[in-house]
């Protein structure tokens, strides 16, 4: 119960969701310096929505602020959305980078399942969890 209060940090997958006008708070990470990487945010039909330039350093995790609103300030409806990470390194070369969720505790469900923390209407399973972190204030 000491989790509840804190953030769960799960792999991201290709997907974020926005609920209430919110979006999930996104980290990422880059394996080296990149000479260039973006992130774009995909509606449900597959048009692009909003496009971020990233760090491209590779100092660590970084949290990518993001108001839940499209490029003309438009807050987006609540729902799925699919995110594309495009990362050259610095020879030119593709480059993977590593996507989370960080993920607010509310609670424990004990259920038949076995032990998941809970996130809103989520459970995260144990076996996803990257990193516990403190919550924001």
């Amino acid at each position: 119960l000491g989790l509840i209060g804190k953030e769960a940090l799960v792999d991201a997958g290709e997907t974020i969701r926005v609920r209430n006008g919110k979006p999930d708070v996104l980290v990422y990470a880059l394996p080296k310096p990149a000479r260039e990487a973006t992130l774009t945010i995909y509606d449900a039909d597959g048009k692009p929505v909003r496009t971020f330039p990233l760090e491209t350093t590779a100092d660590g995790r970084v949290v990518l602020e993001w108001d839940g609103k499209d490029e003309q300030g438009v807050p987006l409806k609540d729902g799925e959305y699919r995110l594309e990470v495009r990362a050259i390194g610095p020879e030119g070369e593709p480059m993977t980078i590593a996507l989370f969720r960080s993920l607010p505790i509310d609670g424990v469900n004990f259920g038949g399942d076995g032990l998941a923390l809970v996130s809103g209407d989520r459970e995260i399973p144990f076996e996803t969890i990257v990193e516990i972190r403190a919550g924001r204030s």
